[in-house]
Formats: C-alpha cells, sequence, structure tokens
C-alpha cells in the first residue's frame, strides 16, 4: 500500500514535470526569434555608436515595453480565465476596453520617465547633456511599438484560449519575444531617422500620441479598471525606470568591455527575454491560481509547484544551449561556441532561480496586501529579469576570462 502511494506520488510528479517542460519550451522556443532582434543590433552596431546614447536607452526600451505588455498579457490571462473578457475580437467589455487604453497611456508614462533616467545616466557616465533628444526618441520608440504590439497581443491571447491552450504559459512569452524584435525594428528605425532627417520626425509622432491619449483617457477616465491599472502600474514604471538605468548601464559596460562579440548581441535579446518569461510563466501560474483560490497565499506554497517550476527552468537550460548553436551557426564562427555557450549555461544557473523565487515573492505579497498581482508581477519580473540577466552575462563574461 506505501510502495503503491509512493509509486503513485511519482508518476505524479514526473506528470506535472513532463507537462510543465512542454507547455514552457512551447512558450520559449518562441523566444528563439529574438535573434532576429539582435541581428538588427548587431548589423546596426556602427550607427548605434554614431549616438552616444543609443545603447544605454536599448535595454531601457525593451524593458518598458516588457512591462507594459506584461501588465496587459497577466490582465489579458487572468480576465479570460475569470470571465471579465470575452473570448472575441468584436463587442469586448468594458473592462478589456478600459485596460487597453490604460496600456496606452502608461506608454507615455514609460517613455518619459525612460528618457528621464537615461538622460541622468548619460549625464552621469558619459557627459552627454542634451536630455530632449532621448526623451523624444524614447516617448517615439514606445508609442510606435504599442501601435503594432498590442493589437498582437490580443490576438495571441484570444486565439491560445480558443485552442484550448493555457494563456498563461503562452501570451507573454510568446508576445514577449514578438515584441522585442517589433520594438528593436521601431527603435532602430528611430535611431536611423535621427541619424538621417533629425528629430522632427519623432516631434510630430509624439505630439499626434499625445492627443490621441488624451481622447483615450477623458472617455475612459471614470472606470474603475482604467483608474485602478493607471494608479497601481504607475509606481511599478516609477520602479522599473529606475531599475533600466542600472541596466543600461551594464549593457554598456558589456559593450565596452567586449567590443563586437556579434555572437553575443544576437543572442542578448533571447537571453533576457527567455529568463523574463520563465519568470512569466511561474508569476502567471500563482497569480491565475491565487484569484482561483486553489493555492494559498504563503512562501511555503511554492513547494506544491516544485515539479512545475522545475520543469519550467530545464526548458529554459534547453532554450539557451539553443541559442549558442543558433548564434554560431548565424556567424558561421564556430572558434566561439565553447566560449558562448559557457556564458550562456552561468547566466541560466544565475539569473533564472532568482527571477523564479522574485515572481514568486511578489506574486505572494502583492496579493497579500491586496493588490491586483498582475500589476506587479509580469512589469517587475521582467525588468528585473532583463536587469538580472545582463548582470549575469557580465559576470558569466568575466568568469569566461573575456
Amino acid at each position: 500500500m506505501r510502495l503503491a502511494t509512493v509509486m503513485s506520488a511519482v508518476t505524479q510528479n514526473i506528470s506535472e514535470f513532463s507537462r510543465s517542460f512542454k507547455q514552457s519550451l512551447f512558450s520559449l522556443i518562441f523566444d528563439v526569434l529574438g535573434i532576429f532582434a539582435g541581428l538588427l543590433i548587431a548589423f546596426q552596431y556602427q550607427a548605434l555608436g554614431g549616438i552616444p546614447w543609443a545603447f544605454m536607452l536599448y535595454p531601457g526600451i525593451l524593458s518598458v515595453r516588457g512591462v507594459i505588455n506584461g501588465i496587459f498579457s497577466g490582465k489579458m490571462s487572468t480576465g479570460l480565465h475569470m470571465g471579465t473578457i470575452k473570448p472575441s475580437f468584436t463587442g469586448n467589455t468594458v473592462y478589456f476596453k478600459s485596460i487597453y487604453s490604460a496600456m496606452s497611456v502608461l506608454t507615455l508614462i514609460g517613455g518619459f520617465f525612460t528618457g528621464l533616467m537615461i538622460s541622468l545616466l548619460s549625464i552621469i557616465q558619459i557627459h552627454y547633456a542634451n536630455s530632449l533628444y532621448i526623451l523624444l526618441a524614447a516617448t517615439a520608440s514606445l508609442a510606435s511599438s504599442f501601435a503594432v504590439i498590442s493589437p498582437l497581443t490580443v490576438f495571441v491571447s484570444i486565439i491560445s484560449y480558443k485552442l484550448g491552450l493555457d494563456p498563461d504559459y503562452v501570451v507573454y512569452p510568446v508576445m514577449s519575444t514578438v515584441a522585442d524584435i517589433l520594438a528593436t525594428l521601431c527603435y532602430v528605425a528611430i535611431i536611423q531617422t535621427v541619424l538621417t532627417t533629425g528629430f522632427l520626425p519623432l516631434i510630430l509622432v509624439n505630439t499626434i500620441y499625445i492627443i490621441a491619449i488624451t481622447i483615450i483617457g477623458k472617455k475612459f477616465w471614470d472606470e474603475r479598471a482604467f483608474q485602478e491599472t493607471i494608479q497601481e502600474s504607475f509606481i511599478t514604471i516609477l520602479i522599473v525606470t529606475i531599475i533600466v538605468m542600472v541596466t543600461g548601464s551594464f549593457l554598456q559596460e558589456i559593450s565596452n568591455r567586449i567590443g563586437r562579440f556579434d555572437e553575443l548581441y544576437i543572442i542578448y535579446p533571447s537571453l533576457i527575454d527567455t529568463v523574463g518569461d520563465t519568470g512569466s510563466i511561474v508569476g502567471s501560474m500563482v497569480t491565475t491560481r491565487l484569484a482561483l483560490g486553489t493555492l494559498k497565499p504563503y512562501i511555503t506554497s511554492l513547494k506544491k509547484l516544485g515539479m512545475e517550476v522545475a520543469g519550467c527552468w530545464t526548458a529554459s537550460l534547453t532554450i539557451f544551449t539553443l541559442m549558442s548553436v543558433t548564434a554560431v551557426v548565424f556567424t558561421g564562427n564556430h572558434a566561439t561556441f565553447g566560449t558562448l555557450t559557457q556564458i550562456t549555461v552561468t547566466s541560466n544557473l544565475i539569473s533564472v532561480p532568482l527571477i523564479i523565487s522574485l515572481s514568486y515573492i511578489i506574486a505572494i505579497k502583492t496579493y497579500k496586501k491586496g493588490l491586483d498581482p498582475d500589476n506587479f508581477v509580469n512589469p517587475i519580473e521582467s525588468t528585473l529579469a532583463d536587469m538580472i540577466t545582463t548582470s549575469a552575462i557580465y559576470l558569466a563574461a568575466l568568469i569566461a576570462g573575456i
């Protein structure tokens, strides 16, 4: 009888691990596509180097875009589970329209504060003092990317739900990669615009966007979902933009230290994506189960998710290894494979346990304080993931002797 109980528990653990590994791998495999964002950065290395603050601002664009899309993805996933959002492309709920509108306002707020923080960093680190240019580039990049990325997030959320997939495993992981590619395209386009025609087109983009969100804000201002999302997420945006300074500083240091290590630049967006998505899967899993009442809001409850977390982590390590192979195939420089793999595996072992723990703690703590975890988990963990992964890559490069 006892042996049967043990065997049953082992079978259940294997089943949970296998299910989590397969679903996580399915979602995280899309992060490999982030290599296209990395290729853009590698190919545009000279152009980015022509603007003193371009490398500093780039992680900020990815982070804040990830934060806003993280909030939106989390709310879409939970809303579909709870029934507050309909799995329909037309005639959706007021709640859905309110949070979509709130995202547009948060994009402007995020762009402004990101530009402000990177301006401060540029003054400190490279003694560049023209803050207006950085502010214009930050807000224009985020505004243009929002116009493309947010409708795609809605599409992926609804389609995955209709296909019987769990949006917690699919929406943010898939969209974070797509968002990074599109956000990088927008950012590179903005930088090229600055280099070729100056800042006048950026002023036009920002003016149109401000007028649009002013109209939207007035329409949904009285909606509770709109107000709560703005109020709670505003704090998150502030925290994130401070963290972005650290990430930007580390990327600048990596650039200064390794120079043109194209293979690492190619997979950089994918690496930060994978760590962020791993934390997002765990965070979304926790927030949904807290909302449904199937998980108690205690730190010790994490052990109930042990095999699922292990499956998710193993999937992330698999993706990290695959990225090293893919980068070397793209460049044809096989001599870098050993060093690159050492850096990716080491950075995974440093960053993933940290981000999983942080995602879980943030979900539990915000829930216990009566706040909506969806406004905090994905946004904060995705930005922390960017900072932690960038720092881990820097540390791994030092360990590898670069």
